[in-house]
């Protein structure tokens, strides 16, 4: 019987450690810091090419953007050198040049004076480079 006890202290301790473990580890938002205060990646961010695709990260954490046809809005949270977005609805035209489109824009990594965007698999949608 005390046995029994004492494995369910233990099993009940070691939840209750990762679930505050899980509560302290949340992503940092931009205005709270983290690896990479939000002034590193707030800014407008732009592609190449006749039609290209930009994102002014703001330093309140909303966004704004187009791949180059459709404009789109959000928000975004910053973990270090990962950005992860948060968009509203999306414009969704047909623009003739355009292959480009933020609708599945997930998560994007900072690197320097660039930032990779990647779809919700993991794709690599397109690097666009601070203006």
């Amino acid at each position: 019987m005390l046995h029994r006890r004492l494995t369910l202290f233990a099993t009940t301790s070691a939840a209750f450690a990762l679930l505050l473990g899980g509560c302290a580890s949340g992503a940092a938002s931009p205005s709270s810091g983290g690896e990479q205060p939000a002034a590193d990646v707030a800014g407008t961010w732009a592609g190449t090419g006749d039609k290209p695709a930009s994102l002014t990260l703001a330093e309140d954490g909303s966004l704004d953007g187009t791949d180059g046809c459709n404009r789109t809005t959000g928000h975004y949270t910053l973990d270090g050198s990962q950005v992860s977005f948060d968009l509203d609805p999306t414009t969704l035209k047909a623009c003739l040049g355009v292959t480009l489109s933020f609708t599945a824009l997930d998560h994007g990594r900072v690197d320097g004076d660039s930032i990779t965007l990647y779809t919700y698999d993991g794709t690599e949608l397109t690097t666009l480079t601070r203006t």
